[in-house]
Formats: C-alpha cells, structure tokens, sequence
C-alpha cells in the first residue's frame, strides 16, 4: 500500500489492501479507508469517517 512520505496517517485510521495515499494528505483517526482505494493530494480525511472500498477521491477534497 503506498502512502506518500509527507501524508500524516494518524493513529487508529485504517487502511485496506491496495489503496494508495497521495501527497499531504492528513487522515486523523478513528478513520477508516477501504481497499483499491484512490486519495489524491491534499485531502483531508476527519475522524470517524468510513470510506468503502474502491473509492477515488479527488485532490483537495475535505470529509469531515
């Protein structure tokens, strides 16, 4: 699963097989992010979201 080196992954957020995560994305847990996932750039992702599996989200995209 690759994950940017700048993407700050919090503790507790969940990731499945096969999702990659894009540049400055910041996920902050309990989250969780499904499998054959897309997260583009500068997303941001608030606790207690569920994504599903097989979801692309844009860049600069704010879910809270």
């Amino acid at each position: 699963m690759p994950i940017d080196p700048t993407a700050e992954v919090e503790s507790g957020v969940e990731i499945g097989p096969g999702t990659s995560i894009g540049s400055h994305v910041h996920a902050r847990g309990p989250a969780r992010i499904g499998q054959d996932c897309i997260v583009a750039e500068k997303t941001y992702i608030a606790d207690g979201v569920d994504i599903r599996d097989r979801v692309k989200i844009d860049a600069f995209v704010y879910l809270c």
